[in-house]
């Protein structure tokens, strides 16, 4: 026998799935695209699933640039910090995450011009050092991850796009975090948001990459930012 959920009026279609609790789950994850495909076939371009014990909507065709105009309806922010809920790791409030974009558009947007020479001169060295004379990248993301980590410390203090730990750990931190992130929630068949506390307990408290590339950043940086903070207290209006 096929199971529905309830589906309160002018919600999304629930796909049909057969077991209890599991839902779409195994359908899912067997053959993703397959299965995606013949929801989209019958039940149109807007429909839900019932996956790892929530339901999810997937919106697809002509509908996906609404999503993207209605942010107050639809928030990319709220569903990164579900799924990566970098407040709960650090211990902050969750507001924390929320004010990121408008403490970097006060603090750094409006002096960019103080930034742009030396990320930019950082960049093309890191492009030379990479692909220069014809290299071969290999693989090519990491690559990527490395050309782009240079200019990043170069931004805070242009000494630093020549720390090879400091550098390394900016390219590749977010690989190493993601194959923590990303392992599929079967605890929230038990309780919803258990894999979430799980994964923050985790993060907290164990040997992890997050804590490795945190504690080595903040111990890169903190120098760099101490000695300005002296040399402004020094230099007063003048810095």
């Amino acid at each position: 026998m096929k199971m529905i959920e309830y589906i309160p009026k002018n919600e999304p279609p629930l796909v049909y799935y057969k077991y209890p609790i599991i839902g779409h789950t195994i359908d899912y994850f067997k053959d993703n695209s397959k299965f995606i495909k013949e929801c989209h076939e019958k039940y149109g371009e807007i429909f839900s699933l019932y996956v790892f014990g929530q339901t999810i909507t997937l919106v697809a065709g002509e509908h996906t640039p609404e999503i993207f105009r209605n942010h107050k309806d639809f928030s990319f922010s709220d569903a990164t910090r579900e799924l990566f809920p970098l407040h709960d790791f650090m211990r902050r409030p969750a507001s924390f995450s929320i004010n990121l974009g408008s403490l970097v558009q006060k603090n750094l947007s409006g002096d960019l011009k103080f930034y742009t020479d030396r990320v930019q001169r950082q960049l093309l060295k890191s492009i030379d050092e990479i692909i220069g004379d014809g290299k071969v990248l290999q693989p090519p993301l990491k690559s990527f991850q490395f050309i782009i980590a240079k200019p990043v410390a170069a931004s805070v203090a242009e000494e630093l796009s020549d720390d090879k730990e400091l550098i390394n750990s900016f390219a590749y931190s977010v690989n190493d975090i993601a194959s923590y992130i990303t392992i599929p929630p079967i605890l929230n068949f038990i309780y919803p948001n258990l894999h979430r506390k799980f994964v923050t307990m985790f993060f907290r408290y164990s040997s992890n990459p997050y804590k490795y590339h945190r504690e080595l950043i903040k111990r890169k940086i903190t120098p760099v930012v101490e000695k300005r903070l002296s040399e402004m207290k020094k230099l007063d209006g003048a810095y």
